[in-house]
């Protein structure tokens, strides 16, 4: 068994416009073999813009910001975005199940967020008003109990050895990263400050410092798929968004479960 997660629940508010992105993310629960969930959550805060002169939601254009105008577009993104997801899964032989909901877009997503599950989110595409939830959806999402997997806007879609940061309580994301290793049949790399040992059929790469900057240089010349850092502090959580950024693969943000009283 690879690991006691269950969900991975797809951000279509902030993954649906990058395909490539929800590709990604779609692949990586297919080859983890999780019940794939897509949720959009249509923000409310939107749909009370209608004192403000013009308003645009991601990839579309300023209009007056009449409220049924604001609610008829947020039916549509989410809408197409179900069709998206649809067609994605589809074509990697999956099923998934679509949510759309409505409320404050980070509270509902870390409501939906069970310690087991990963949370997979992406990047705004804009500074404009409906990008601030987004952002909020990022700060709360790190703080939640779930996993989070972080994708970059056009991921390089590349084959890869899963790379893992060596957590400081021994396990948080080896078992994830050795078992997605061995599904997508691709080499397992330890980042590690010591030479405290390493899993069987592992290699390892030896950091100065546990920063991005660090993993950034062992990692030069290697080809990586996927980078596992333990969720261990707020710095890890924007280590992660900034190496997702730079390197344009997914980051996945272990949360560790052994201790939990729900994950058995």
């Amino acid at each position: 068994m690879i690991d006691a997660r269950r969900r991975l629940l797809l951000d279509l508010g902030n993954l649906a416009g990058d395909g490539g992105a929800l590709r990604a993310a779609a692949e990586f629960g297919a080859l983890l073999g999780l019940d794939l969930v897509g949720i959009f959550v249509e923000d409310e805060q939107l749909a009370q813009l209608a004192g403000a002169r013009e308003y645009r939601l991601p990839a579309g254009r300023w209009a007056a910001a009449e409220p049924e105008r604001i609610l008829g577009e947020m039916a549509g993104l989410a809408e197409r975005a179900r069709r998206q997801l649809e067609a994605e899964v589809t074509a990697l032989g999956q099923a998934a199940r679509f949510e759309r909901l409505r409320g404050d877009p980070a509270s509902m997503l870390v409501a939906q967020a069970a310690p087991r599950d990963i949370l997979a989110t992406g990047f705004a595409a804009g500074a404009d008003f409906a990008c601030r939830s987004v952002a909020g959806s990022h700060r709360a999402a790190f703080g939640c109990a779930a996993s989070v997997l972080v994708l970059p806007p056009r991921p390089v879609r590349d084959r890869g050895a899963v790379a893992v940061l060596a957590p400081h309580d021994a396990r948080t994301g080896l078992d994830l990263a050795m078992g997605l290793a061995r599904a997508a049949g691709e080499r397992l790399l330890v980042l590690a400050e010591t030479d405290a040992g390493e899993p069987e059929g592992a290699a390892t790469r030896h950091i100065a410092r546990r920063d991005a900057e660090a993993i950034e240089a062992a990692l030069a010349g290697q080809r990586a798929r996927l980078i596992i850092l333990p969720n261990e502090s707020e710095a890890m959580a924007a280590m992660a968004q900034r190496l997702a950024a730079r390197l344009r693969i997914p980051v996945l943000l272990a949360e560790p479960i052994a201790g939990r009283p729900d994950a058995a």
